[in-house]
């Protein structure tokens, strides 16, 4: 019935061949073009009852005449049809089953595909750090890996926490890098100094001065005012003290691996401290810039 119905809607055969032999080999192992290609009018649901009663498979096939009927009744009423297109899936399994060849082909190239995806994960990344201060230690998640140049260094993919250092005076803060799998990635840095340079002025000059840490640890300056003289990088007050004036207290930023800038206004003696005094404008510190507090007498 169904090639009765394919050959009515198509006016052609669903398998043509010039022998016999062949034909009987075509309904084996072939599968029935699609009607509408033969028919480009013809309704998708028809074409899909005709390729239906066409299955070479009898669990795919309809069961008999009055299922094949009944969908025919319901495709005129323009009702639903039980019959469904079959999915690419569905075509993949029928061309295997018609083809081993094909099949073991898919097979392999699907197991080769899946071997290599495999290999592919198991690849950790590459990181190559370079620095121009030459066996500079690099630490990666808080362990020493090695000195610069260090190429090709394997990490896991994903996060890492990495810093140079170099003796105790030279190095770099800790960054976070993002290593990809299977990729090498370059990090170059420069190394700084722990020290910045500080240099203080007054005036009149001669105050000796003394740096409070955030910790509250005192550190005594040797020289007075003015004075140049190298301290590790952090916030201090730096109290100015000098006979006859009042004792001054600033902040003070040192940034590490630069200089910094003091200059101290000019303190007023006891005997003129009553006389008022309006603060101007100071600037922002930062490394190689000087700061500067300037006052102006009312």
């Amino acid at each position: 019935m169904g090639v009765t119905l394919y050959e009515s809607l198509t006016l052609r055969k669903p398998f043509d061949a010039p022998t016999t032999q062949e034909v009987v080999s075509r309904i084996q192992t072939d599968e029935p073009d699609n009607p509408k290609k033969s028919n480009p009018w013809l309704p998708a649901d028809l074409a899909t009852i005709v390729l239906k009663a066409l299955e070479k498979s009898p669990q795919r096939r309809y069961a008999d005449a009055a299922a094949l009927a009944s969908d025919l009744r319901a495709f005129l009423a323009f009702r639903p049809i039980a019959a469904r297109a079959a999915t690419p899936i569905t075509r993949l399994v029928k061309l295997t089953r018609r083809n081993p060849k094909i099949a073991i082909g898919l097979g392999s190239g699907t197991a080769a595909a899946a071997i290599a995806a495999f290999v592919w994960w198991l690849q950790p990344g590459y990181v190559t750090f370079t620095s121009p201060t030459l066996g500079a230690t690099v630490f990666v998640d808080g362990a020493a890996r090695g000195r610069t140049p260090l190429d090709e260094l394997a990490l896991a993919p994903g996060p890492h926490r990495v810093r140079f250092e170099s003796g105790t005076d030279l190095f770099t803060p800790e960054e976070e890098i993002l290593v990809s799998r299977g990729r090498v990635k370059p990090i170059e840095r420069a190394l700084t100094s722990r020290n910045g340079v500080l240099e203080l002025h007054s005036k009149p000059p001669g105050a000796r001065v003394t740096l409070r840490g955030a910790s509250g640890a005192e550190t005594p300056i040797p020289d007075t005012t003015p004075t140049r003289f190298d301290v590790l990088g952090g916030r201090y007050e730096a109290h100015f003290s000098l006979a006859g004036f009042p004792e001054r207290v600033e902040p003070v930023e040192i940034p590490a691996g630069a200089s910094a800038f003091r200059w101290e206004p000019s303190g007023r003696s006891a005997a003129s401290r009553s006389r008022r005094a309006a603060r101007g404008a100071r600037g922002d510190l930062c490394g190689g810039r000087r700061q500067e507090w300037r006052y102006q007498e009312w």
